[in-house]
């Protein structure tokens, strides 16, 4: 994660995190900034209202005497009471465009900050899904759900904060133009206090990051230590280790918790410095004001003025002490998109025309080597498996089984050789990957089986079911096909799972199935039903069955196996 505390990396950190929100919808700002604009002027306008009202009140004479007057002369208004009433009737006629346009500008400032949050959720979810496979494989589980979850929604609330210290700033400099018309030495005597506060405020800042930075780390180190708990947790039960797995947790807790308070201590301490500090100011102007002898009015005025400045002044504060505690999240999302960045896939595949079907889908993998980092991977594979053609291929653990299917079904790019099927690059619409665990969502078992894509009829689902033997488990279900399957596909076993992740596969019509332990979880007698199934298909596509278990290989045309990332061996079943 980046390292922000620093002064320079904190203001590069803001720059860019301004720069990102102003970019991602730069036709609302205008509208934003002008609707910032006319709430400070109206704001300005009902405080420029207390010169004539503190001239009607007080004989001081001077400025605000000048400008009572011409306000007077303009509403027509002669006795002391034909006066006071015009000054309310104005001040309340202001007071309601002010709301009217506050309402505006908090609406559009809300739809802003809701879009981009949402953006830039959308933007990391398809930099994940659009990355390479080892890429996204590479990445902690911790990360990615941080990110996704915790680290979007403190970016929502630092873009709450920016947009707030905007406002704030907005109104901090029309009330300090209409003090410095009022009175120009006390203005300029305040803007002096108040860069000196700002000055002194920096170093607050950079603690704030720091803060900040813990946090994020905090987060997620808290993210992977339950993800680990919850992933053994049924395991920890059975050995009677779930109190050390919660000791851990407990202890990742403590330690995010006081960073916590740190922060929250900070936070108060800087609020109530701040406050007392515009006190003693208030009181300053005042004193100066006074010593300056200044007319009644215009010091009346002035004061009430620069007294409402603390107001944003305080909010641009708490804002910019926020703002720098949330900067990591923002930095933490960006980092993560670009480590996916170099290698996202192209956006737009190649058009269906050019898809070859089941018909022609030979699969060629031509002097093929992928290397990972920690030595393992596949080297220098020939290999052409031809359509309709069902291969098994076994191996060790490490052997490189896994790397070798993953290059054929287009999740990662050989750094030498190529992968061709019908002659084309490989293409993700011609392939059908079913894993050992069965991705299912919280969602019916229709949507299970085509999610989202092509509409298909009923009675072509229950034919696929019925190929992969789950007839009796859809008649079981009380809604059918629109029964929901739970999280996880949990209100299914483990079988089950399987015959519906088979069932979505063979949806697809694939030239590529790529069976990875994918049958272990069915019993020997249904697997071999399936796999009989599959060889009978009349338009079959090329199977490539990756199985421990010798059922599991007995309708194979072929054996391969895969030994320190070579194919050692090729042979017919028979063999």
């Amino acid at each position: 994660m980046p390292v922000l505390a620093r002064p320079g990396r904190l203001v590069a950190a803001a720059r860019a995190f301004a720069r990102a929100v102003f970019a991602d919808t730069p036709g609302s700002w205008p509208r934003a900034a002008g609707l910032m604009l006319l709430g400070g002027l109206l704001e300005g306008a009902g405080l420029l209202l207390l010169v004539p009202l503190a001239g009607l009140l007080v004989d001081g004479g001077g400025r605000a005497q000048a400008i009572a007057a011409r306000w007077f002369a303009l509403v027509g208004a002669d006795t002391r009471i034909e006066r006071l009433s015009a000054l309310l009737v104005v001040f309340v006629l202001v007071m309601l465009v002010r709301a009217g346009v506050l309402l505006l500008r908090d609406r559009h400032l809300a739809a802003l900050r809701i879009g981009f949050v949402e953006r830039e959720r959308v933007a990391l979810l398809r930099a994940l899904a659009t990355a390479r496979w080892q890429d996204v494989a590479g990445l902690r589980h911790a990360r990615l759900t941080a990110a996704v979850g915790g680290d979007v929604q403190r970016v929502a609330a630092a873009v709450h904060y920016f947009l707030q210290a905007l406002v704030a700033a907005v109104m901090l400099a029309v009330q300090w133009l209409l003090a410095l018309a009022i009175a120009p030495a006390l203005a300029l005597f305040a803007a002096l206090l108040l860069l000196g506060a700002a000055a002194l405020a920096l170093p607050t800042l950079a603690r704030a990051s720091r803060v900040g930075e813990a946090m994020t780390a905090g987060q997620l180190e808290m993210m992977h230590a339950s993800g680990q708990f919850l992933a053994g947790l049924k395991p920890a039960i059975a050995h009677g280790a779930g109190p050390a797995f919660v000791a851990g947790v407990e202890a990742d807790a403590r330690r995010l918790s006081a960073v916590q308070l740190a922060f929250e201590r900070h936070h108060s301490l800087a609020r109530v410095t701040t406050a007392s500090a515009s006190a003693l100011v208030g009181a300053g102007l005042l004193l100066v004001g006074t010593w300056w002898a200044m007319p009644v009015a215009s010091l009346l005025a002035a004061i009430v003025i620069l007294s409402r400045m603390s107001g944003p002044a305080l909010q641009i504060q708490q804002a910019a002490q926020q703002l720098a505690t949330l900067l990591p999240a923002h930095a933490a999302l960006t980092e993560l998109r670009r480590d996916l960045a170099p290698g996202v896939l192209p956006a737009s595949p190649a058009p269906v025309a050019q898809t070859p079907g089941v018909g022609d889908a030979t699969i060629v993998l031509d002097n093929v080597t992928f290397a990972h980092a920690d030595g393992g991977g596949v080297r220098d594979i020939d290999l052409v498996l031809r359509p309709g053609e069902i291969v098994g291929l076994v191996g060790a653990s490490g052997a490189g089984k896994t790397t070798l299917v993953d290059l054929l079904a287009g999740l990662i790019a050989p750094h030498a050789g190529s992968v061709t099927l019908g002659g084309l690059p490989v293409d993700h619409r011609c392939i059908a990957y079913v894993a050992q665990d069965s991705f299912l969502i919280h969602d019916t078992l229709r949507h299970n089986l085509t999610l989202d894509g092509p509409a298909v009829q009923d009675d072509v689902l229950h034919e696929v079911l019925a190929l992969v033997g789950a007839t009796a488990l859809i008649d079981s279900l009380p809604q059918g096909l629109d029964t929901l399957v739970a999280e996880r596909g949990a209100r299914l076993s483990g079988g089950e799972r399987q015959r519906i992740a088979l069932a979505r596969a063979l949806i697809r019509r694939p030239a590529l199935l790529i069976l990875d332990e994918a049958t272990n979880a069915i019993d020997i007698a249904g697997e071999r039903r399936i796999l009989d199934m599959l060889a009978a298909l009349p338009d079959r596509p090329v199977t490539m069955i990756v199985a421990h278990r010798g059922e599991s290989l007995a309708r194979c045309d072929r054996v391969l196996t895969i030994e320190a990332g070579r194919l050692v061996e090729g042979r017919d079943h028979a063999g």
